[in-house]
């Protein structure tokens, strides 16, 4: 070897030993260290606050919180990291963990640089019910001291929500109410009143807000035919809610009820008419209409075709989402009630398919308390409530007595009973577990000073951000019996 080329590999030997001498050069000096320095959920705030000596820890999360991730820094950089027995990458959001509705276990497990060592730490995440928050009232008086019933329907989207009262006034002509969170206070903050009021309309009988419209129905208004019904658009301009449009059935019916539910989803609107009589007599109609240029066009009519019975009243049971309508067929007491599924495909909806009633019981009135979570129907009957799909139903109930209020979202049904406790009404929360079955995970639930016949649970909506309304339309005021309240639980 020549002399020149000794002396390079002399002076770079000191480097090379260094390197090789430094296996955990820029980590922990210790490399048996199985400590963390931080985790931080996506969800949740860790409790006690996170120390490397503490490693049990508790977190509480919304009951729409299906999943949740984690960050996980290690003091030593080289150490290697895996939650719930999956390899995560230090500093960087792990693969998501599923969270069930109670306590789920989150275990971190830390293996030291030199792999001789581990550790671990703990975190029990509880998805859980909100709790009570608020209770508002419409603070009127009603003109006779007549029951008006706030809270008998409910719609909410982001922090507003609309009720109606359809009993109000001496003839029950009915009213809706705007509340509105301001500063964390939810209060009323606007009255809306039917532009030609007359005995029996039953405005405010149901309810659908999105973005800057809210519709309102009268199912029993008689300006065309006799209880034909109509549904009135209010449009949303600098805070103030105003009468923009007005839809009636193009082929009123007398005892038709158009507007007997209504929903809005994006620029899409259903409102139902059960006592339609195309093609049958009171087999019931949806109609479709969808809002492309800033007004309500009316764009098809569905109907059950040939499963089209007499007095089936399609339509008394409602729910839609995306591209899947349900309607409830709950009959008349002749014949049991179903529930038929309607699918959009290529911009036309059309029917998909049907289920009876799992009991043919004429008496549950099947379909006409039902929710919809994706293709999967929630639906009440006295006994309880069965899940449904397009093309059958659990055989048996989950154990809800009579449920009203219903809502389903993925792996949660939320369930009112107002009939519970003597007509004080309750709450009650369905879960699905990791197996995919269906139970009841709580209940009853209800607020504090409940009243003895105030019917909590009439009505409900779960919504985005986990925030349940909840109607209450036969809660008294100091003097005025049945006048009814709706409840926020967040």
């Amino acid at each position: 070897m020549h002399l020149k080329s000794l002396k390079h590999l002399l002076a770079a030997l000191p480097l090379v030993l260094c390197i090789h001498s430094c296996s955990n050069c820029g980590g922990s000096k210790d490399p048996n260290n199985t400590k963390l320095s931080n985790i931080v959920l996506s969800e949740g705030t860790l409790s006690p606050v996170f120390s490397a000596d503490v490693t049990e820890y508790t977190a509480y999360v919304g009951i729409r919180t299906k999943e949740v991730t984690a960050v996980i820094t290690p003091e030593d950089k080289y150490a290697t990291l895996k939650l719930n027995g999956i390899a995560v990458e230090p500093d960087a959001e792990s693969l998501p963990a599923k969270i069930y509705l109670g306590s789920n276990t989150l275990v971190v497990e830390v293996t030291s640089a030199n792999r001789g060592h581990k550790g671990t730490y703990s975190i029990t995440v509880t998805r859980q019910l909100p709790g009570f928050s608020a209770r508002v009232s419409s603070g009127d008086t009603t003109p006779s001291g007549n029951a008006e019933q706030m809270g008998f329907s409910v719609s909410t989207y982001e922090d507003t929500i609309v009720t109606g009262a359809p009993y109000y006034g001496a003839t029950d002509t009915g009213i809706a109410y705007v509340l509105t969170k301001s500063s964390g206070t939810w209060a009323k903050s606007q009255t809306l009143s039917h532009p030609v009021p007359a005995a029996n309309d039953e405005f405010g009988y149901s309810v659908a807000i999105s973005e800057d419209t809210i519709a309102v129905s009268a199912p029993n208004e008689d300006t065309t035919q006799v209880d034909s019904g109509a549904v009135y658009i209010y449009k949303s301009s600098g805070g103030t809610w105003s009468l923009d449009q007005t839809l009636k059935a193009v082929s009123p019916t007398s005892g038709g009820q158009f507007g007997y539910k209504v929903i809005i989803s994006g620029n899409e609107m259903v409102i139902s008419e059960p006592g339609a009589n195309t093609p049958q007599p009171r087999c019931g109609n949806l109609h479709i209409y969808s809002n492309e240029t800033g007004s309500w066009v009316l764009s098809q009519t569905l109907d059950a075709g040939a499963y089209a019975d007499d007095n089936a009243y399609l339509g008394k049971g409602l729910a839609f989402e995306g591209y899947f309508i349900a309607a409830g067929a709950p009959g008349n007491g002749a014949l049991p009630g179903a529930i038929f599924f309607f699918s959009r495909l290529s911009g036309s909806w059309a029917l998909a398919a049907g289920v009876p009633d799992p009991e043919l019981n004429v008496a549950n009135e099947f379909g006409k308390i039902i929710a919809l979570s994706g293709t999967t129907v929630a639906a009440g009957v006295p006994s309880g409530i069965y899940i449904c799909s397009s093309d059958s139903c659990s055989s048996d109930p989950i154990d809800v007595p009579a449920p009203s209020g219903l809502w389903i979202y993925d792996d949660i049904i939320i369930a009112g009973t107002p009939n519970e406790n003597g007509g004080a009404g309750a709450l009650y929360a369905v879960a699905q577990d990791e197996n995919g079955f269906w139970d009841l995970f709580e209940g009853p639930v209800s607020p504090d000073d409940v009243q003895s016949d105030e019917n909590f649970g009439k009505t409900l909506i779960l919504t985005d951000t986990g925030r349940i309304i909840i109607g209450s339309p036969l809660w008294n005021t100091t003097t005025v019996s049945d006048a009814g309240a709706c409840y926020i639980m967040e």
